[in-house]
């Protein structure tokens, strides 16, 4: 493959998607390179799907970030209504809040 050749598909697959437009163009600059048109199509087919395959681990990763952080607002929520809790009962305890607690 030739340079040229390789920064037209590096440049076409760039967004993980290759339209019928760009899929012509990249078949024209490897006839023009004197490519041959399966081994063109076999890289640029590999290319895409190396994108494809970065775009979706990228994305997995995105998700359990937000998952994580989803999960970790959970926890902090149950601490703080554990701590509500108790600092209620104190505050009750001690006339504070509402009416003494019965013994």
């Amino acid at each position: 493959m030739t340079e040229r050749f390789k920064d037209a598909v590096k440049k076409c697959v760039e967004d993980g998607i290759l339209t019928s437009e760009e899929w012509e163009l990249l078949r024209k600059v490897a006839k023009e390179e004197n490519l041959n048109e399966t081994d063109a199509d076999v890289y640029i087919t590999g290319e895409l799907k190396k994108k494809k395959n970065f775009r979706d681990e990228r994305d997995k990763k995105t998700n359990e970030t937000k998952r994580n952080w989803g999960d970790n607002l959970v926890k902090t929520g149950e601490v703080i209504v554990a701590v509500g809790g108790f600092v209620l009962t104190v505050l009750t305890a001690m006339g504070k809040f509402g009416g003494k607690m019965k013994k």
